[in-house]
């Protein structure tokens, strides 16, 4: 058996005054160490597998005479099993290490995440747009919770509070909260699904954001306003015949189809009045890839006659529908415009659902309704929009834009819209 020495009392520990090693007792090996600095350490002396060894337990008097014989017996207790103290102190440091290297909060992952993203992006509205989406609606419930902590449950509870009311919005909130939370399991700070996945997940307690908006319509008002078919014709006339960018940029519109950024910044190297086509560069377009307009006889002879106009033929990479100081036109130019012509009209250019004056983008919708009550193929009506058609897998074996049998459709199209009051 060790031989035990005499136990200290904690008064005699503070009395020891000169460097050395001091047996303190009331735990085999237990010493007290006395620096030449005159710091004083807890030690343990003891064998440890085949090697002796002094293993630290505390300086003195941070760790008092009771804790480190405590300490003392405890190591010793673990070395009877075959345990390094030591060795299992670094583990449980790794550990602890590893353990607050993965914690991040969710504000912090949207900090390391979002930056990375938005660099991809070429529209500085859309990269703000991560930004005010996810401080407004997810950080009010996520910003501080450890991503390895949130659960269907949370998204749940910040979305169902907007699906309905804005449905598009809270599709973009899912998704981008879906991409950091996807980003953090890549990078090791959370396991398991993503809480923020759409399907065979959140599906199931929501209906999807187009079945959400169609009930937020039905119930309420359209985003925007539309002419009815009917008046359309009227409309195109009465915009035709004001002359001036804005205005024939948006007969443009009502011809093509096309959104108001994409109009706005069409050049005449764009337009092949011979081919018949106007082709939109894929950094144009909403949808990041090239898009085929089709023009039809009544588009040409309108494209023709206002180039006419022109003191002198245009340069290619100049606007099609320049400002009066020869820059882009802006969208509020064309939305002014709308309403003046609405009100020239005696407010008579109206959604016929929700009485309110129509605006610009709102021509797009009146195409699809006409292009539904004719009867031509959805698909092409939606491709003519630029709009995304069926899944993944149905566009992988898509390949045909339709332009022919579009370009008869959209002859149709001109010349309703053309047609004589």
């Amino acid at each position: 058996m060790p031989k035990v020495a005499k136990q200290l009392t904690d008064v005699q520990l503070r009395n020891l005054k000169e460097a050395g090693l001091y047996r303190v007792g009331g735990e085999v090996g237990l010493s007290f160490k006395i620096a030449s600095s005159g710091k004083r350490t807890f030690l343990l002396r003891a064998k440890v597998g085949d090697k002796r060894t002094d293993i630290k337990l505390g300086d003195y008097p941070t760790m008092t005479l009771a804790q480190a014989r405590s300490k003392a017996k405890e190591h010793r207790s673990d070395i009877s099993k075959g345990l390094d103290p030591v060795m299992e102190r670094k583990r449980r440091s790794a550990a602890l290490a590893a353990e607050q290297a993965r914690y991040m909060t969710f504000k912090g992952a949207c900090e390391e995440f979002i930056p990375m993203k938005t660099k991809t992006l070429t529209n500085r509205k859309h990269a703000a747009q991560w930004w005010s989406t996810m401080k407004q609606y997810a950080y009010p419930t996520l910003a501080n919770m450890n991503v390895d902590d949130i659960t269907v449950q949370d998204i749940l509870v910040l979305l169902k509070e907007i699906w309905f009311e804005k449905p598009e919005t809270a599709d973009r909130v899912r998704q981008r909260i879906e991409a950091i939370l996807g980003w953090a399991t890549v990078n090791g700070h959370r396991t398991g699904d993503n809480p923020a996945a759409w399907r065979n997940n959140l599906q199931m307690a929501l209906p999807s954001a187009r079945d959400a908006k169609r009930a937020k319509n039905d119930g309420v008002e359209r985003k925007h306003p539309m002419l009815s078919v009917s008046d359309i014709p009227s409309w195109f006339n009465d915009m035709k015949a004001r002359g001036g960018g804005a205005s024939q940029c948006l007969c443009f519109m009502a011809m093509t189809t096309a959104r108001s950024d994409t109009a706005r910044s069409a050049k005449w190297e764009q337009i092949d009045l011979d081919r018949g086509v106007w082709t939109v560069p894929a950094p144009n377009m909403k949808t990041k890839k090239d898009q085929v307009y089709p023009l039809g006889k009544v588009a040409l002879e309108f494209l023709t006659n206002y180039k006419q106009s022109y003191a002198k033929e245009p340069a290619p990479d100049m606007w099609v529908f320049p400002s009066p100081t020869g820059r882009a036109l802006s969208d509020t130019s064309l939305s002014n415009l709308m309403k003046a012509v609405h009100a020239a009209a005696d407010e008579r250019y109206i959604d016929p659902l929700q009485k309110r004056r129509a605006v610009p983008h709102g021509l797009r919708a009146t195409f699809k309704t006409w292009a539904t009550e004719i009867g031509f193929d959805s698909d092409m009506s939606e491709i003519q929009l630029a709009h995304q058609v069926g899944d993944a897998v149905f566009r992988s074996y898509m390949r045909t834009d339709m332009v022919e049998r579009r370009r008869e459709m959209m002859s149709q199209w001109e010349r309703y819209l053309a047609k004589s009051q």
